[in-house]
């Protein structure tokens, strides 16, 4: 599920020099992929617990269903103007702003869900946590490796997310059931801070 037009205008110099494991460890490209893990670590709440938090506090199941809609809706309306984005700002800008807001929603979602106009923001904020998000990572995949080393970038993009996704569900299982749905989106909150601070320090300012 790549992004059209998600081809970047031009690789970075350093892209294609060497093999694989060269590439990788350039400066910021494993922060980076570590900050893939963690993004998806932070949905572990969300993807498992989301209908059922919903239905606790009161929701119907049509609505819920309504609610999962929305968040694919704002998906899709951000994908396409997704290219005009990276046009106006860096990858750098678009990663951590898809973080920040990550970090905003978890604690929306956890604390104040109960309130329909907060409940339909986090929802909305989809377009940031996945959309954005995922839009900008496919740039930095593709900017940051030679043609040769495009599908291995790819590879271990996806199954960063696939193990982030793994250990997100299964802390959220244990804190959802020791803790309760305000500590365990506040720790996907934190996940998600922590990723905002790895790219602030970790990566470059460059364009996409």
């Amino acid at each position: 599920a790549w992004v059209p037009n998600a081809h970047p205008r031009q690789r970075s110099e350093a892209a294609g020099q060497g093999g694989f494991l060269a590439q990788l460890r350039r400066p910021g490209v494993l922060a980076f992929y570590g900050c893939v893990a963690l993004m998806q670590l932070a949905h572990g709440p969300y993807y498992t617990f989301f209908s059922i938090h919903l239905e606790a506090l009161g929701y119907s199941r049509s609505f819920i269903g309504l609610m999962w809609a929305l968040g694919v809706v704002a998906e899709i309306l951000l994908f396409l103007v997704m290219a005009r984005l990276l046009e106006r700002f860096s990858l750098r800008q678009v990663l951590l702003a898809s973080f920040l807001i990550a970090a905003l929603r978890w604690v929306l979602l956890g604390q104040f869900a109960e309130h329909l106009a907060v409940l339909l923001v986090a929802q909305l904020m989809h377009a940031a946590t996945f959309g954005s998000f995922h839009a900008a990572a496919i740039h930095f995949v593709q900017r940051s490796f030679g043609h040769r080393q495009q599908g291995q970038g790819q590879a271990l993009y996806a199954s960063l997310s696939g193990i982030g996704g793994a250990l997100g569900a299964l802390y959220a299982g244990y804190a959802w059931s020791g803790l309760g749905p305000g500590w365990s989106f506040a720790i996907a909150s934190l996940a998600a801070l922590a990723a905002a601070a790895i790219i602030a320090f970790r990566l470059q300012e460059d364009r996409a």
